[in-house]
C-alpha cells in the first residue's frame, strides 16, 4: 500500500520514437501529429521520478507525445477495468504480475512473448527466470517486472545493541525478545493497523500472509497454486490461516504491539518507530527512503521469521510491473517503453533514487538494507508470490475487518472468518474467471 498524496494528475509529455512500426491499431495523434501514447502508473510520490525516467525516453525518441495518468494503487484495477470496458484502455499501464491472469484470460493483456524472443539480451536482463515468470500465464509473458515489494521487520540497531538483542533468525527468538522488551517498558512493534479502501487492515494482514506461510510450509501446500491463489478450501490451509490469526492475537494480547496499534496509520507507525516508541517496524521495503529520512539511529532489517522447524528460503513478495493492454493502439512503441522502463539506466534510478529494489541484473546498491532486500528477492520462487488469480471483490476486506474485530474484542472466532473467507474468495474467482 502506498500513500496517496492526490487522486489523479495528467501531463503531457513530449517524446520520440524513431524506427518503430505502429502496431495494434490506429494510433492517436496531437495536433502537431504526435502520436500520443496514454500511460498509467500508480506512483504520486514518485512523480517527479517517473516523469525524469519518461524524459530519458524523449532524449532518445522525437515524435511521440505522452499523457500520464496518475491513480491511487487501490482503485488501480477498478479504473483499468472501466477503461478497457469504455474502449479506452491505456497504451501502457502499471499491474501486479501475480494478479495478470484474469485480464489474459479475456484477451485485455498483450502477449509479449514474441518481443522477449526477438531481444534475447532483454529477455535475459531479469534478475531471473522466476522473476520473468511472476507475470507469465500458459507460457506466455502478459507483465513485465519493474521493481520488487515485500514486508520487512525495520528496527532499531541502537536499542537492540543498548539492551543485547541480537537480530532473531527464529520466531522463538524473536518472541524471546519481545517479552523481554514489554517487560522493560519497550514497546516492540511500531504497526500500520489501521488501513483503508481493500487493506482495513494494513499491516496486520501483511503479518497474517507471512505467518501463515509457515503453515503451507509445513502441510505442503507450498508446492501448490492453491494456495497461493486463495482457492483451496482443504483444512490444511484454513488451518496455517487460523494458526497466523490466533498468533497475531497472542501479541497483541501480550502488548507488543503497544496499546493503539489498530488506530495507526502509515505514518503514525513510521513516526513511533522513529521517535524510539517502538523497536521494530513492520514496513514495506519500499518504504526504507521515508524510513531513513525520519530515524535518527542506525536502521536494521529481516524478514519476518518463522519457528526454528521451518526455515523456508523464499519470501512471500509481490512485484509492480506494467503490461501492455491489447486493445491500446500503438503496440510497439509501448513495449519499446517497457524495455526503456527496464534498461539498466532507469533501474538504477530508482535503485538510487527511490532506494527501490530492482528487478533486473547488475545494479549495484551502496545502502547496507538494500543490499539485503535484494539478496532475499533473488531467492523468489515462481510459486511464492500471491495471489496470481487476484480479483475484484469484497472478500478479502471483510476478512480483514473481521480479523480486526478479532484482536479488539479478543474473540475466539477465527475458524468461523476463515471459513467465510474461503467460501466467499472462491466464488469471486470463479465469477472472474469464467467471465
Amino acid at each position: 500500500m502506498r500513500t496517496v498524496k492526490r487522486l489523479a494528475a495528467v501531463l503531457l509529455i513530449g517524446l520520440a520514437v524513431t524506427g518503430m512500426l505502429f502496431a495494434g491499431g490506429k494510433s492517436d495523434a496531437s495536433s502537431d501529429g504526435k502520436t500520443v501514447i496514454n500511460f498509467l502508473h500508480i506512483f504520486p510520490e514518485w512523480e517527479d521520478l517517473m516523469q525524469q525516467s519518461v524524459d530519458m525516453f524523449v532524449a532518445k525518441n522525437p515524435n511521440v507525445q505522452f499523457k500520464i495518468d496518475i491513480v491511487p494503487w487501490d482503485q488501480c484495477q477498478r479504473i483499468l477495468q472501466t477503461r478497457i470496458a469504455a474502449g479506452e484502455a491505456p497504451d501502457v499501464s502499471y499491474y501486479w504480475g501475480n494478479r495478470i491472469q484474469h485480464l489474459s484470460n479475456i484477451g485485455e493483456a498483450l502477449d509479449l512473448t514474441p518481443y522477449l524472443n526477438n531481444d534475447p539480451a532483454w529477455k535475459s536482463s531479469f534478475l531471473s527466470d522466476a522473476v520473468l515468470n511472476i507475470g507469465v500465464r500458459q507460457g506466455k509473458v502478459y507483465d513485465i517486472p519493474f521493481r520488487g515489494s515485500a514486508v520487512f521487520v525495520y528496527y532499531n540497531k541502537d536499542l537492540f545493541d543498548k539492551n543485547g538483542y541480537k537480530e532473531p533468525k527464529t520466531r522463538e527468538e524473536l518472541e524471546t525478545i519481545m517479552a523481554d522488551m514489554v517487560a522493560k517498558g519497550i514497546t516492540p512493534f511500531a504497526i500500520m493497523g489501521k488501513g483503508d479502501g481493500m487493506l482495513p487492515a494494513a499491516q496486520f494482514n501483511d503479518m497474517r500472509d507471512a505467518l501463515a506461510l509457515e503453515g503451507a510450509v509445513k502441510s505442503g501446500l507450498l508446492t501448490k497454486a492453491e494456495w497461493i491463489n486463495k482457492r483451496d478450501d482443504s483444512q490444511a490451509y484454513k488451518d496455517s490461516e487460523i494458526a497466523a490469526i490466533r498468533k497475531i492475537q497472542e501479541w497483541y494480547n501480550k502488548g507488543y504491539f503497544g496499546n493503539n496499534a489498530t488506530a495507526l496509520g502509515r505514518e503514525d507507525a513510521q513516526a513511533v518507530f522513529a521517535t524510539g516508541r517502538g523497536a521494530m517496524l513492520l514496513a514495506n521495503n519500499n518504504e526504507l527512503k521515508m524510513i531513513k529520512e525520519q530515524a535518527n539511529f542506525a536502521l536494521g532489517a529481516f524478514p519476518i521469521p518463522f519457528s526454528a522447524a521451518v526455515q523456508p528460503t523464499q519470501l512471500l513478495c509481490w512485484v509492480d510491473g506494467f503490461f501492455v493492454p491489447a486493445k491500446g493502439k500503438n503496440h510497439d512503441i509501448a513495449v519499446a517503453f517497457l524495455k526503456h522502463l527496464t534498461s539498466p539506466e532507469v533501474q538504477n534510478l530508482w535503485a538510487r533514487e527511490a532506494n527501490s529494489i530492482v528487478l533486473t541484473k547488475g545494479t549495484a546498491y551502496s545502502d547496507p538494507l538494500q543490499s539485503l532486500f535484494a539478496k532475499t528477492f533473488e531467492n523468489i520462487s515462481p510459486v511464492i508470490p500471491m495471489a496470481n488469480d487476484w480479483v475484484e471483490g469484497d472478500s478479502h476486506t471483510i476478512f480483514q475487518q473481521e480479523m480486526i474485530e478479532l484482536l479488539v474484542r479478543n474473540t475466539n472466532n477465527a475458524p468461523a472468518v476463515v471459513d467465510n473467507y474461503v467460501k466467499t474468495r472462491a466464488a469471486e474467482v470463479k465469477n472472474t474467471l469464467q467471465k
